[in-house]
């Protein structure tokens, strides 16, 4: 069954099963229950906002919600095995500065505090009334000042195995959160598109030679593209080297990754924010790396650089698991330049009253925050004997930015 809607929905419980939805307008779910069972709720408008509050949500296995837009869920019990994906892409580059916006300034406390009073202040404080329209315009704002979709849970959040988050920028609100195997939050290549952000990457050439298409940076410096002789490279690794830029504040990484230079340069990172008030649990996967190229993308020298890093902010009483936390750059081949490493900042909430300091510790798993990898495949490099300047200038210094921050 194909069913469209273009109006809001309040009452008891909306159930989907085995069904495909269209929504072509905003669509604004109030309610106790929300329940998709292998079925599809598709929001084509690219200024349509969906916006879920309900007591319960229920995104079960086989299950996708997909907005070319603007998402919020806010609920006190959540079921979620299936996909939620919002695919618009986001990238800030009139702002670089080290100020944080206004939604974080509110948003990041010194000390615990309530969910309410952690994604709700703002709104409570405000000169509208505290009614529907009231919330409604204010989650419209929220969206559209700094995330592309949020995730509010005034308890207890599961991700379950194998489930799926997309976005640009992803804000996660809750008392507790554990992100079972398989599970993935994910923005890889949802920043900046290719020739965009801070540290865009660039392509070089003029009458005497021509270099590869440069990847972007962000907390770490990107990887050149170089010429087809030694000669050239060289000047490619000296003119890419003046174009690479870092930007944002290492404690407050709130920015997209940049895109690669080149017609095909990969997209940068977004961005992942999650605040979490007790315990996080991430046996899964937390990325933000930028877009990798493929091989057949970089076989000429006219090829494109990967995309950078983008952000990961943490927040939490202590974080456990042995999954992945990386916002690392993308990989590139042969003539393309790799992507430079994202930001990364881990932050305890009054780590200095717990009695057992190691349990703030508990972290088994992998983080990193590194510049991509170049394959180099000789087969296609007939001109090159010499290796020693393939990588990129930040390959082994400043290619990354990652903080544990105690407070």
């Amino acid at each position: 069954m194909n069913l469209q809607i273009k109006s809001n929905f309040i009452g008891n419980s909306f159930k989907i099963y085995d069904s495909a939805m269209t929504i072509n307008n905003n669509l604004y779910i109030f309610l106790e229950f929300f329940i998709l069972s292998s079925s599809t709720i598709s929001v084509e408008s690219d200024s349509a906002i969906f916006i879920v509050k309900a007591d319960s949500i229920d995104v079960n296995t086989n299950s996708t919600i997909i907005t070319n837009y603007l998402a919020f869920f806010s609920s006190n019990s959540y079921t979620l095995d299936g996909r939620i994906y919002s695919i618009i892409y986001a990238c800030t580059i009139e702002d670089t500065s080290q100020n944080p916006s206004k939604f974080f300034n509110f948003v990041l406390p010194t000390q615990q505090i309530n969910i309410s009073e952690s994604y709700l202040s703002f709104y409570q404080n405000s000169s509208m009334t505290y009614s529907m329209e009231g919330f409604i315009s204010f989650v419209e704002q929220l969206l559209q000042m700094n995330f592309t979709i949020i995730f509010v849970c005034e308890s207890s959040m599961t991700f379950n195995p194998n489930f799926t988050l997309l976005g640009s920028s992803i804000g996660i609100f809750a008392e507790n959160l554990d992100v079972f195997p398989n599970a993935s939050i994910s923005t890889i290549g949802m920043g900046c598109n290719n020739f965009e952000g801070p540290g865009k990457g660039t392509k070089i050439f003029n009458a005497q030679y021509e270099c590869g298409g440069n990847g972007g940076s962000y907390g770490g410096f990107n990887g050149y593209g170089f010429g087809d002789d030694l000669d050239k490279s060289e000047l490619c690794k000296q003119f890419a080297t003046d174009f690479s830029v870092k930007y944002g504040d290492s404690f407050y990484p709130k920015y997209q990754g940049s895109g690669g230079g080149g017609y095909l340069g990969g997209y940068g990172g977004g961005v992942i924010f999650i605040n979490i008030l007790s315990d996080l649990l991430i046996d899964g996967m937390i990325q933000s790396d930028g877009e990798s190229l493929d091989r057949d993308e970089c076989l000429f020298v006219n090829g494109s650089g990967a995309g950078s890093g983008g952000s990961v902010q943490i927040y939490a009483r202590q974080i456990s698991g042995n999954g992945i936390i990386s916002a690392d750059g993308g990989d590139a081949f042969n003539y393309c330049g790799e992507g430079g490493g994202g930001r990364i900042l881990v932050f305890f909430y009054n780590w200095e009253t717990d009695t057992n300091i190691q349990s703030l510790l508990a972290w088994g798993g992998s983080i990193s925050a590194k510049s991509g990898d170049r394959v180099i495949d000789l087969a296609n490099l007939q001109n090159m004997s010499n290796m020693s300047f393939y990588g990129t200038e930040g390959s082994n210094k400043n290619n990354f930015s990652f903080y544990f921050k105690f407070c």
